[in-house]
């Protein structure tokens, strides 16, 4: 596997970096990104610069397989118009930069509750970055959609921090019932998005959050 993954300074990017370099199949990653995380190893590759010139960026490129964990904050972008440029046109743009460059594998963090009909901003946005990368013709394009992420952040999300609090609190006892909706840690999802893009079917493939949850059980 030759990867290339935006978003790697991220909870889920992180974690799939993690996941590439232990990995004997992975022969070659590559971070886009906007600072740089100081390669530490031999197949760490990476591209610095502003995500403005994504496309640019992504000139010369040579990989098989594509990760996408580009993701904000409406509060943290500024406006729902900012949000919508970093969580739904720059997955895009990523997207169509790697089908030019004829990678065949690609695979998105998105949102549980995602709709491109929703009366949610938010899920609406994500839902409508969904529907964009499903019509561009990928081999295989693997779309996860998480709960509430747990993991360390660098950045300061107060109110998600007060609900990561609440679930710690009474995660021996959360109901099985209730696995839809239950946090899970971003490196599981990572693990996830890995383990597919391994082994990509073929089509589009949504991975919903309870589904996660199930199937990390057989890892």
């Amino acid at each position: 596997m030759r990867a290339v993954i935006v978003g790697g300074t991220g909870l889920i990017g992180g974690g799939i970096i993690a996941e590439l370099l232990a990995e004997p199949a992975c022969t070659l990653m590559l971070t886009v990104s906007r600072r740089s995380q100081s390669p530490k190893d031999e197949k760490w590759r990476e591209k610095v610069g502003s995500l403005s010139d994504l496309a640019s960026l992504c000139a010369g490129v040579e990989a098989d397989t594509a990760f996408c964990c580009l993701g904000t904050t409406i509060r943290k972008a500024g406006s729902q118009e900012a949000f919508a440029k970093i969580d739904r046109q720059l997955p895009l743009v990523f997207a169509k930069a790697m089908l030019e460059r004829g990678v065949k594998s690609f695979h998105v963090v998105s949102s549980l509750g995602a709709e491109a009909t929703s009366n949610n901003f938010y899920l609406r946005t994500k839902g409508l970055m969904e529907k964009e990368l499903s019509e561009l013709g990928f081999d295989s394009l693997g779309i996860y959609r998480p709960s509430l992420l747990l993991g360390s952040r660098e950045e300061s999300r107060p109110m998600e921090r007060f609900s990561i609090l609440g679930y710690r609190l009474i995660q021996p006892i959360y109901p099985k019932f209730l696995q839809a909706w239950q946090p899970i840690e971003a490196r599981d999802v990572a693990r996830m998005m890995v383990a597919h893009a391994l082994q990509p079917s073929k089509g589009v493939r949504i991975f919903e959050n309870g589904e996660m949850h199930k199937r990390l059980e057989t890892f």
